[in-house]
């Protein structure tokens, strides 16, 4: 069978036909489209297929936002309108217009945890070895334009995929230099002033939290930011050319593993905790500078349980077109 999938961000949409194979799926027609280029999902849908020479029936589109649901049963309403972009993407509406018999619609990290169980080693490179229990919960956490988050639970028929919205919980310091730079970060995010709201954790780990990471750490080094971007802030970040960058991605990444420990904590994740989201695999190269490992692990009395718990760092790829797949063949 081959159906239409689709990994909408806030950034780029993805689009693809998937077969499912004896194992696994092939992946044909894939086109990356920005989202700046379309003021409507329906309307860069419509531009991709106007390049394919043929139009499945079925479709599964995994978009960055919540899922809110319509009514119950086969005529159920599920959409989704997109945190950081604003398109609104309709199951009923989407098989009015192009005339599918079925539209299914995911959270994009939803989509990607229920891709872990067909990946290949490819698809994956080891941050922290451990010792994934066969059986064990799986949670993916990842880093993009905005923060997604989302767990894989084992059951009788394969995996259930448990989804939210855990990149807007509150982030917590683990060392006195974090205390300051959230006491910053407070003084001068909306509200913040007044005591009216704490960080959230997608203030800091997504493309613009980078940004907003890095005017608090020339504040508290007592430097003047620049205006920066969150792709040059890497950049001079990697090539070590200017200090306070190098140390907002540092302290990026040691504020990840803790987050990604406090995951693997509360889904149980003994199956291991998968890294996703474009921006980590840019700056690889300086998580062993980083305390990400010992962040991720140093939760007191929990400590031992996560040495075993493995760390991978998801490729930039298709995975959550593989997961859009999958959920089409449950």
């Amino acid at each position: 069978m081959t159906v239409i999938v689709a990994d909408i961000g806030g950034t780029n949409a993805r689009f693809a036909l998937a077969t499912q194979k004896t194992h696994g799926f092939e992946l044909s027609h894939l086109s990356v489209k920005p989202t700046a280029d379309f003021d409507s999902f329906g309307a860069a849908l419509d531009n991709w297929l106007q390049e394919i020479d043929r139009v499945p029936n079925q479709a599964c589109f995994a978009g960055a936002g919540p899922v809110m649901l319509d009514g119950e049963g086969e005529n159920q309403g599920r959409s989704i309108t997109m945190t950081n972009l604003g398109w609104c993407i309709d199951n009923r509406a989407l098989q009015k217009q192009f005339g599918f018999e079925r539209v299914e619609i995911l959270n994009d990290f939803e989509a990607l945890a229920l891709s872990l169980p067909h990946l290949d080693k490819a698809d994956t490179s080891q941050i922290k070895p451990g010792k994934a229990l066969p059986h064990g919960n799986m949670a993916v956490v990842g880093p993009g334009t905005g923060l997604g988050v989302a767990g894989l639970v084992p059951n009788a028929s394969g995996h259930i995929a448990v989804t939210g919205e855990g990149g807007h919980r509150s982030l917590a310091p683990a060392s006195l230099r974090e205390l300051e730079l959230l006491k910053i970060l407070m003084a001068n995010l909306p509200g913040g002033r007044q005591g009216e709201r704490g960080i959230d954790a997608e203030h800091l780990l997504c493309g613009s939290g980078l940004v907003n990471l890095y005017r608090a750490v020339a504040e508290l080094e007592g430097v003047q930011p620049e205006n920066l971007s969150p792709a040059v802030i890497t950049e001079r970040a990697l090539d070590n050319s200017d200090p306070i960058c190098r140390a907002t991605v540092i302290d990026f990444l040691n504020l990840l593993g803790g987050l990604a420990g406090d995951l693997a904590l509360t889904l149980l994740a003994t199956g291991g905790v998968f890294i996703g989201g474009g921006i980590v695999p840019r700056i690889r190269q300086l998580l062993p500078e980083s305390n990400f490992v010992s962040r991720f692990e140093h939760k007191g009395k929990m400590r031992e349980l996560l040495a075993d718990v493995p760390v991978q760092l998801l490729e930039a790829g298709q995975q959550a077109l593989v997961g859009a797949a999958a959920k089409l063949s449950e």
